[in-house]
């Protein structure tokens, strides 16, 4: 492999981030998804080399020039970058760094219930719960990136056409030098979209960039090569910080990783619980302390003690509804379709594998989906506990009597909830991308259908656990758009209290009346993306759909 053996100056970046969402790097080294650890201090870290491809990667989507990308990454082992990272080292508050491990279990995408399997050198069939470990939000992450360069004019995309009439975005990517470009990178990971590790479906590995100092060293003059000659790892040197210029870089790319985010806006109707392992040993210190027997089961909380529902459970749940949507268009259309529509019929398996993604076989490598899903926070309502813990008792399902010693103990919780997803442009890039309007399409749907309570979260769907009563649910397109659809819930009070779900018998479509504010035609947009394939243009039945005179 070639090396670099000439250069004029040297770049070099500081990077200090926080974790907005949980971090999952994976170590391959056991079953149960633990992180990646140092093996001489033992704290979890990110590997340089996933650092560099999630840069890389970022940076082909942003600037399309392949000979630029190779140039400045280096081309397999043809010739080394001129770009370095390090690793990135993970530190918490006051250099203590939490982990969590959260429950998960499989699901046969099938029937939809847990999947099962069979153990080794048993004909004895179990379920596939496994755990995941993760960093926990707030851990803070450094690391340094080096850019080896020459001159410091801008580099173009070849000899492409820069007469008038070109297109305005593309023009201004043209115009950017290369430490703009590279800083660019840094301005969509600064905004959260860009993700690091593993498990980014579920949200993980969002981060905000709290330092970008960067120095520059001139290896022409005896003073720039005194510098980087005494440049330590104290980093004494003068850096200038180019966090508060980032927001700005954005403007100049035609491209958005995230094409739309989708808010739902509300608190849960009654109580909730999404199962914890087990308490920890200061929780149980603190049941104790006040002389109360703690609970077999609480809800899950994050690193930093809050009450959460993970990104994986409000995506395995929008996921089901989803899955049920888009079978009732492919149904509906095969109903009156005729033989010379068959080849429009509405595509259910592709729209699934852009949302979620579909695993590789063979040599089909597989692909991940367009939709992320980010942990919620059950916030505390004002003048109220936010724990309700009430006991009850197994069943024998075969007798239908008590089992013996059957009695377990629950502490669910109830609060304000903002549920945040988003929709990626990982595609395409551009931020005119009609698969990304389909998702956004289908997602609207279920988040609709989860604010009028068809459908629930965590446990306890038989017993009334889970239901939300939503206030709004917003949309944001790339471009700063919105369309918002407002919810007034006739049967809920305003007191903040959960009300009872012991017996549902009324229908949510009933009790909840919407309005809708769409100056830019954004769900028209997203539903003629998503009918697109459809024989009749359906743009016109958007309002029927939100407003639940049409089922969908």
């Amino acid at each position: 492999m070639a090396i670099i053996t000439s250069y004029s100056r040297i770049d070099k970046y500081i990077v200090r981030a926080k974790l907005r969402q949980p971090l999952h790097v994976g170590s391959a080294a056991k079953g149960n998804g633990d992180v990646l650890v140092d093996p001489i201090d033992g704290q979890p870290f990110v590997q340089a080399s996933g650092i560099a491809g999630v840069f890389r990667k970022c940076y082909e989507e942003c600037f399309s020039n392949q000979q630029e990308v190779m140039d400045l990454f280096g081309n397999n082992d043809q010739s080394a970058g001129r770009i370095r990272f390090t690793d990135g080292r993970l530190t918490g508050e006051h250099l203590s760094l939490h982990t969590e491990l959260r429950p998960r279990i499989r699901i046969n995408p099938v029937t939809g219930t847990s999947a099962a399997a069979k153990g080794a050198g048993s004909d004895a069939v179990s379920g596939q719960k496994f755990e995941t470990e993760y960093v926990g939000a707030g851990a803070k992450i450094e690391f340094r990136v080096y850019v080896y360069g020459g001159q410091d004019a801008p580099e173009k995309n070849g000899e492409q056409d820069q007469s008038e009439g070109a297109d305005a975005a593309q023009n201004k990517e043209e115009e950017m030098t290369e430490q703009e470009r590279i800083e660019s990178v840094f301005a969509l990971i600064h905004a959260g979209q860009v993700q690091f590790g593993g498990q980014k479906s579920n949200g993980c590995g969002s981060m905000e960039i709290l330092e970008l100092r960067h120095h520059r060293f001139d290896m022409c003059t005896g003073e720039g090569r005194n510098e980087w000659a005494m440049e330590g790892p104290q980093d004494t040197l003068d850096y200038q910080n180019r966090v508060q210029d980032l927001d700005k870089l954005l403007d100049h790319l035609d491209f958005a990783a995230r094409a739309y985010t989708i808010t739902l806006q509300g608190r849960t109707e009654g109580t909730l619980l999404v199962k914890a392992i087990a308490l920890t040993g200061k929780q149980t210190a603190e049941f104790a302390a006040k002389g109360e027997k703690e609970p077999d089961y609480i809800n899950m909380l994050n690193a930093s003690g809050k009450y959460i529902i993970p990104g994986s459970s409000v995506k395995g749940a929008v996921r089901a509804q989803i899955e049920r949507i888009s079978d009732y268009l492919e149904q509906q259309q095969k109903s009156v379709e005729s033989k010379e529509n068959r080849a429009d019929r509405f595509d259910r398996k592709r729209l699934l594998n852009e949302t979620f993604g579909r695993v590789g076989k063979k040599k089909d490598t597989g692909s991940a989906g367009n939709l992320r899903f980010y942990d919620v926070l059950v916030e505390k309502i004002p003048e109220h506990s936010q724990e309700v813990i009430s006991n009850r008792i197994h069943i024998d399902r075969f007798t239908g009597g008590v089992m013996n010693t059957g009695l377990f103990r629950e502490q669910a919780v109830y609060g304000n909830l903002r549920i945040e997803t988003a929709v990626m442009n990982h595609r395409s890039g551009k931020k005119d991308n009609p698969e990304a309007d389909r998702a956004c399409g289908i997602l609207l749907l279920a988040m609709r259908d989860l604010a009028l309570g068809m459908y629930n979260l965590g446990s306890g769907y038989s017993i009334g656990r889970g239901f939300l009563c939503a206030e709004s649910l917003t949309v944001q397109r790339a471009d700063g758009a919105t369309a918002t659809i407002m919810f007034k819930n006739d049967n809920t009070s305003d007191q903040g209290k959960p009300a009872e779900h012991s017996d549902k018998k009324t229908d949510a479509r009933n009790s909840v009346s919407m309005s809708l504010e769409d100056p830019h035609n954004i769900l028209d947009q997203c539903f003629r993306a998503l009918w697109e394939m459809k024989s009749e243009d359906n743009t016109s039945r958007t309002s029927d759909i939100l407003s639940g005179k049409e089922e969908a």
